[in-house]
């Protein structure tokens, strides 16, 4: 991690364009001394699915589109072009780039949806243009924002590639979007504590996006009882 770049921790928010850290309680935060409260009622509670046409081969979505399993080996093989000529994900060099987005273009409002981890220990959740580039993972370009999670969790999207420190891995991620401000936040849904944001400006619709390359992922999104303080 690069020296100007600050590292997030829970409760902090980083703000792009800067190199400030705002924090809880901080006298240069934005929120200053109010709590601004993401809660079932400022959010849109559209639900979405999995979008198996654009799954990578070694991935398998089930029946009803909420879940992503990790089935290296298992798929039919295809040739890049057969995937890129269907919108798939496919390889690059020497890395298994195993991607899926989901069906909900996002384009304006307030939206919030959660992720089980079941077991896996390898993964990426965020968003990203429906256009991102098919041989390029979550987080490593300019048109996808995401949290990713290996043997340490960062935060990745172009060139930032950001820590977040936690004191035990999460078993459910939750993610808010507000479009119109630009704000993506990640929480740990079961600690109801927040992890990361980026703000960014979206030339572009976005939809949710997931990377997975062990065990599986889902979904749970609409309307949902939630509520943090940020």
């Amino acid at each position: 991690m690069s020296a100007d770049r600050p590292s997030s921790a829970p409760g902090a928010v980083v703000r792009r364009g800067s190199t400030k850290l705002h924090r809880k309680g901080s006298k240069t935060s934005s929120f200053k001394e109010k709590k601004r409260r993401l809660s079932t009622s400022c959010c849109q509670g559209a639900t979405f699915k999995l979008d198996g046409s654009t799954a990578h081969r070694d991935l398998h979505v089930s029946k009803d589109g909420l879940t992503v399993y990790y089935t290296s080996g298992k798929s039919e093989d295809r040739t890049n072009e057969d995937i890129v000529e269907s919108g798939r994900f496919y390889d690059v060099p020497y890395s298994v780039n195993a991607v899926v987005l989901g069906d909900l273009p996002v384009a304006r409002g307030r939206h919030y949806w959660e992720v089980t981890v079941g077991n896996s220990t390898l993964y990426r959740v965020g968003v990203a243009f429906p256009t991102t580039p098919r041989d390029e993972c979550l987080g490593e370009n300019d048109s996808s924002w995401c949290l990713s999670c290996s043997s340490h969790i960062t935060a990745k999207h172009d060139r930032i590639n950001d820590d977040v420190r936690v004191t035990s891995r999460p078993g459910q991620i939750g993610v808010y979007l507000d479009y119109e401000i630009g704000t993506l936040s990640f929480f740990d849904a079961e600690r109801r504590k927040h992890l990361y944001s980026f703000h960014s400006h979206f030339k572009e619709t976005v939809v949710p996006a997931f990377a997975v390359w062990n065990g599986s992922l889902t979904v749970r999104s609409g309307k949902l009882e939630v509520e943090y303080a940020m």
